[in-house]
């Protein structure tokens, strides 16, 4: 009997040792957990258990699909398979059925769990409504995940094609390895994306209860590893640090990184920090306002609410301001001196590791910033990353802070071999290099991006991986823009530009 058969026909049995061992591990993780200060922790494993089965079902679900699509095609080369896959994705995105699973169970979840916190600072009190922040959180992670999650599998079927490719295994082959491994692959990837979710919804749920009680001012960051179970350094050094509630901790992260999380396991956090995290963040209490009558703290409960929702609205009117200032730009002047200096040549040095090229990429530079100095118009040129010829320019955009493609852009990019062209622009707003400059990278199939600022700063840039919107980099923008973290819009930028490369592989410098 085939291996693959074996496999199906003893399906139910392996279902049963899986969850053997999900339920000895559920039962290790609980005690830890409680142990750690995690509270309704029963209910929020419960709940993950809830999310993996679901899960497991939808992820197995798609790969049945292109397992039965093997099946169809067994006279097929990889090849061939390899170019049915984007079809393939398209007919088979599990992204609604993520999104809606996520959607439900966190909405279910996050108040019960955020109402256990509340009452464990002060016990009359309960949660009637949610913060509008946390709402939000519920609606637009939920949409954010079940696109990651979208991702993650198409890359992964499209890297086991790769490998049968490089390896010449026939399509036959494939699916019946597929078939053998596939259901402890999902339910082993079901059961860390619940898990994770679900500690990251306590913390949500945690944050929700802290800014409702108006006895709690400040927070405390709690790293609760065992030291021999390796736990990240950079965690433990965090631990203790106090800051008020509507701020954010500081971690530096193991990559040298600065981030600015709410709370542990936040969503700007890279998934190096976030999974498997059992630090949890904690309340420090005035005694005093739990003195007062419950009249009076409830009327308290509701002016913090009040504020909170206050405070999150102005942030979403901050989100719709653009990464590139739509109002007169002040700062647009050009120190001509600067760029004809030999400090501002040699940031081109070494720029593509082709000396002719990187001459090109300041020649044109430079030109541009001559060009467009005291104004908000932006040039914009396409290099041949092997020659450094002009393939293609843009001289006499009308448009303030963008550049219009013309016929020689366009020409350029439908003459050129994809990953050719290297494209130069100038950013009247001193700003780095946006989320919309790194999606036409990829999209435009660039080699890589290079930005030069009117102030003189130098910046290349390449697409990554996994996708993402422009609206999803705005956010991330605005949010550190917002008063809760007060950074400049160059900084909130630089710190989007560092959360992107680690979390959708994008790769970007400074010169």
């Amino acid at each position: 009997m085939k291996l693959s058969r074996l496999i199906s026909s003893s399906c139910s049995l392996i279902c049963k040792e899986i969850e053997k061992y999900i339920s000895k591990e559920n039962d290790k993780l609980k005690e830890e957990l409680e142990k750690a200060g995690y509270l309704d922790i029963a209910y929020t494993l419960s709940v993950a258990e809830e999310i993996e089965e679901k899960l497991s079902k939808i992820l197995q679900g798609k790969t049945d699909k292109f397992i039965l699509l093997l099946n169809e095609n067994p006279n097929a080369t990889i090849s061939e398979i390899i170019d049915m896959l984007p079809n393939f994705n398209a007919d088979s995105s599990v992204v609604n059925d993520i999104n809606l699973m996520f959607k439900d169970e966190f909405a279910k979840s996050v108040p019960k769990i955020s109402n256990t916190y509340i009452q464990s600072i002060d016990k009359e009190l309960e949660l009637k409504k949610m913060t509008n922040r946390t709402s939000d959180w519920i609606e637009s992670w939920s949409e954010d995940l079940s696109k990651i999650m979208e991702v993650t599998s198409e890359e992964q079927l499209s890297n086991t094609l790769s490998v049968a490719l490089k390896e010449g295994k026939s399509v036959t082959t494939v699916a019946e390895e597929l078939t053998d491994s596939s259901i402890v692959t999902s339910a082993k990837r079901a059961r860390t994306t619940a898990i994770t979710e679900m500690l990251r919804a306590n913390s949500v749920s945690a944050q929700e209860a802290y800014i409702q009680s108006p006895a709690v001012s400040q927070k405390r960051w709690r790293h609760t590893g065992a030291r021999k179970n390796n736990p990240r350094s950079n965690h433990v050094n965090i631990n203790g640090q106090i800051v008020n509630i509507n701020e954010p901790f500081e971690l530096i992260g193991a990559d040298g990184t600065a981030y600015y999380p709410m709370y542990p396991r936040d969503t700007i956090l890279p998934p190096s920090e976030s999974v498997n995290c059992h630090c949890i963040h904690q309340p420090i209490v005035d005694k005093e306002i739990i003195g007062l009558s419950i009249e009076e703290r409830e009327k308290l409960q509701k002016n913090c609410i009040n504020d909170d929702n206050k405070a999150w609205k102005k942030a979403q009117k901050e989100q719709g301001i653009s990464e590139k200032k739509k109002e007169k730009n002040k700062n647009n002047s050009v120190d001509l001196n600067y760029i004809k200096s030999k400090e501002f040549k040699e940031k081109f040095n070494g720029i593509t590791g082709n000396k002719k090229v990187d001459n090109r990429i300041y020649s044109q530079s430079k030109a541009m910033l001559t060009h467009r100095n005291g104004t908000d118009k932006e040039d914009m040129c396409l290099i041949n990353s092997v020659t450094g010829k002009i393939e293609g320019k843009q001289t006499s955009s009308k448009t303030d802070f963008g550049v219009d493609y013309n016929d020689s852009l366009n020409e350029a990019i439908d003459n050129n071999s994809e990953y050719s062209l290297i494209a130069v622009h100038n950013h009247p707003t001193n700003n780095p290099p946006t989320g919309s400059d790194i999606i036409s990278a990829g999209g435009h199939k660039y080699k890589m991006g290079v930005v030069v600022t009117h102030d003189g700063r130098v910046f290349t840039y390449k697409a990554g991986d996994i996708p993402f919107s422009e609206n999803a980099f705005a956010k991330r923008v605005d949010k550190y823009r917002s008063s809760e973290y007060n950074l400049s819009e160059s900084n909130a930028i630089l710190q989007t530009l560092q959360d992107f490369k680690n979390t959708h592989g994008i790769d970007w410098s400074e010169r």
